[in-house]
């Protein structure tokens, strides 16, 4: 597994994770009900339905209201799908040569220590649903709060297994940091609108817009 620390404004760090190939292609119970959820969801988008469009419009905004260090446990859940000898082989982060290795081991303790902050989240998540159940008695109109409260449990959910992932990388010692030569100069074109350089070398599709968000979001 990959891990990347990018720099942040306000001296935090980005942590953008990229499974193993054996992680990909060990498919959980999980991943089988998430690509069920995702087909559909594709469906809803080429749908003429105006409620399917609304519902649409609200989940990509209760999407993007997700962080970026609960996206980074909820990509760090992964490394549950392998063993520690697998794990410590395996697992390596990359950070620029001007953020020292003290620096992003602390920043990734932080990052753990959150799974008691989800575990709070999660219990309001659920305790808040029955509040919801009259609006299930509207006719025509879908239950928004209820389905919001049910992503934001399972993302709760989800970054609590990316915490307890991300012990278990302390606890192994499976951490291996490695300085990736250009990094900052990357980061830092891509902060002045070139993102061409970061992407040669970071991996992913969903970065350029998890990173710049996570940029204005630390900006403010």
């Amino acid at each position: 597994m990959k891990i990347y620390a990018l720099p942040l404004p306000n001296k935090r760090l980005f942590f953008h994770c990229l499974p193993t190939l054996q992680m990909n292609q060990t498919v959980t119970l999980h991943d089988k009900i998430v690509n069920r959820v995702a087909k559909t969801w594709n469906n809803w988008k080429m749908s003429n339905s105006t409620i399917k469009k609304k519902v649409v419009e609200f989940g990509n905004y209760a999407v993007n209201m997700s962080g970026h260090e609960e996206l980074a446990l909820r990509e760090i859940a992964a490394a549950g799908k392998v063993s520690n000898k697998q794990l410590h082989d395996s697992t390596v982060v990359y950070h620029a040569p001007n953020i020292s290795s003290s620096f992003v081991y602390e920043q990734l303790g932080k990052l753990a220590m959150q799974r008691q902050l989800h575990s709070k989240y999660l219990l309001g998540n659920i305790l808040g649903l029955p509040l919801t159940i009259p609006v299930i008695l509207i006719p025509l109109i879908p239950n928004l709060p209820g389905f919001y409260l049910c992503y934001r449990a399972y993302c709760n959910w989800r970054a609590m297994q990316g915490a307890a992932q991300l012990d278990r990388l302390f606890d192994t010692g499976a951490i291996k940091l490695r300085v990736l030569p250009m990094l900052m100069e990357a980061c830092e074109a891509f902060q002045k609108g070139n993102p061409a350089s970061l992407k040669k070398l970071v991996e992913g599709e969903t970065l350029e817009d998890r990173y710049r968000r996570a940029i204005n979001h630390e900006s403010t």
